[in-house]
């Protein structure tokens, strides 16, 4: 099985880096069309697990995350609920400034204790299917605020504050 690097997804409260995710995806997608749920779950589980070290106690929370990025690149996800609070998302491949954007959104989230959920994709492809070019990208609330620089603290204080009001 090709390994596609490693991306980055919500596995319960903790945001976990997963090698060979999107290209497993793709082909539990193509082996199983049309299969039950539940094997599906299981068969992502057995394979992310021979290439990702899964925590017995939390293979559950790991089954549910991914089959919830399945559902998503496989354009089957279920209807979101509004979500509340701001949901963050920073493009980039892992680079100093990706991390720079992402460290000085955690600083201004705890510095105004917001509730915020912030997501860092680090995943080529996924990237590519947002359509920008440039890293980082900063999206808050599903715009794009920023692409190919790490903003300045107090736009992002306003931008982040502007999203919870």
């Amino acid at each position: 099985m090709s390994q596609d690097g490693v991306t980055r997804i919500r596995v319960g409260d903790r945001e976990i880096g997963i090698a060979g995710l999107s290209a497993t995806i793709e082909e539990v997608a193509e082996e199983l069309a049309g299969q039950p749920e539940e094997r599906i779950r299981a068969e992502l589980l057995k394979r992310l697990c021979a290439l990702n070290y899964v925590p017995p106690s939390a293979r559950s929370a790991y089954e549910d995350a991914f089959f919830e990025a399945f559902q998503r690149l496989t354009g089957d996800a279920p209807e979101e609920s509004a979500p509340s609070g701001v949901r963050v998302k920073i493009l980039g491949t892992g680079c100093t400034q990706c991390t720079s954007l992402a460290q000085q959104i955690m600083e201004v989230v705890a510095a105004f204790g917001l509730d915020v959920d912030v997501e860092h994709v680090t995943d080529i492809q996924e990237i590519a299917r947002h359509g920008v070019t440039g890293m980082p990208v900063l999206m808050i609330n599903g715009e794009v605020k920023c692409v190919g620089r790490v903003p300045d603290r107090k736009q992002i204080e306003g931008w982040l504050l502007q999203g919870t009001s």
